[in-house]
C-alpha cells in the first residue's frame, strides 16, 4: 500500500482516537484508493521484486518497419523485437522504474517456466555481455554484482542479437518500483501526496453522517457507493500522477 494507517490518520488530523467505524472507513478507502493510483499509473509503484515471462507479443500493423512485435503484458506496451537490426532490440519490462536486474535467461525452447527443463543454468544471459539495462542513473551494485540504479524507461537492450519472438521464452527477474523513504520524502513524495488528497477527498465525501453510523461487520454495504467515488482521483492528483504513468501501454 503506498499509505500506512499512520500516513492518513496525521494528514487527517484525526490521531489514534478515531472511532472503529472511523478505522474501518479509512481502511476501505485507502485500499480503494490506492487501486485506483495502480491502474492509473499501470503498474505496481511499491519497491519489490518481480519475475517476468516475457515477450506477450501482438502484431501492431501500420507501424516502423524495422519493427516485427510489440509486446503486451497486463495491458503495457512490453517489448519491441527488431529483427535483423539487432542493435536496436529491445525488451520493455512492466514495472516502473527498474532498480536492478537479478537475472535474465533466454530459452526458445520454453513453455513459460512451466515445463521442468525450463530456464536451464546454461541459458542466463550476462549483463554488459549479451544484454545492458537503460539506466537514467547507476548508483552501485548488488552482491551478485550487477549495477543498481534508476531505469524510468526500463529497457533491456540487446548486444549483438534480438529478444526472441516466442512468447514467454525470456525470463526475467528484476527489482522495481519506490521505497518507502522515496516516497515519504524523496524522488515520489508527489505520488503519496496524491494519494493522500484522494483520500481526503473520498473521505469527506462520505458525509459525517455516514461516518458516525457505519459499522466495520456492514462495511460491504457501502463498498460500491464508496468505490465509484473514491475511484475518481482529484485532478490535483492526477496532475502529481503524470511522471508515474507508463504511457507506452497506450501506443
Amino acid at each position: 500500500m503506498i499509505l500506512a494507517r499512520a500516513d492518513y490518520l496525521s494528514f487527517l488530523g484525526l490521531g489514534d482516537d478515531v472511532t472503529e467505524a472511523q478505522d474501518g472507513l479509512l481502511n476501505m478507502l485507502n485500499s480503494i484508493v490506492d487501486r485506483s493510483i495502480k491502474k492509473v499509473c499501470g503498474c505496481s509503484l511499491e519497491y519489490a521484486q518481480f519475475t517476468h515471462y516475457l515477450p506477450h507479443r501482438s502484431r501492431l500493423p501500420d507501424r516502423d518497419p524495422l519493427i516485427d512485435y510489440f509486446d503486451v503484458s497486463g495491458g503495457r506496451l512490453v517489448a519491441a523485437s527488431i529483427s535483423g537490426v539487432a542493435e536496436y532490440a529491445m525488451l520493455q519490462l512492466p514495472e516502473f522504474p527498474v532498480r536492478a536486474v537479478n537475472s535474465v535467461y533466454e530459452d526458445i525452447a520454453s513453455y513459460g517456466g512451466q515445463a521442468v527443463t525450463d530456464f536451464p543454468a546454461n541459458s542466463i544471459l550476462r549483463e554488459g555481455i549479451d544484454y545492458y539495462v537503460d539506466y537514467d542513473e547507476i548508483d552501485g551494485v548488488d552482491d551478485d554484482n550487477h549495477k543498481t540504479g534508476i531505469s524510468r524507461s526500463g529497457i533491456l537492450h540487446r548486444i549483438i542479437a534480438y529478444w526472441p519472438a516466442r512468447v514467454r521464452s525470456v525470463k526475467v527477474t528484476y527489482w522495481a518500483g519506490f521505497t518507502d523513504a522515496e516516497l515519504n520524502t524523496g524522488i515520489a513524495s508527489d505520488l503519496k501526496m496524491a494519494a493522500l488528497i484522494s483520500l481526503q477527498r473520498a473521505y469527506a465525501n462520505a458525509g459525517d453522517d455516514v461516518k458516525g453510523r457505519i459499522q466495520s461487520e456492514s462495511l460491504g454495504d457501502y463498498s460500491v457507493s464508496f468505490a465509484n467515488q473514491a475511484g475518481r482521483l482529484p485532478r490535483e492528483a492526477m496532475r502529481m500522477l503524470q511522471p508515474y504513468i507508463a504511457y507506452s501501454r497506450f501506443l
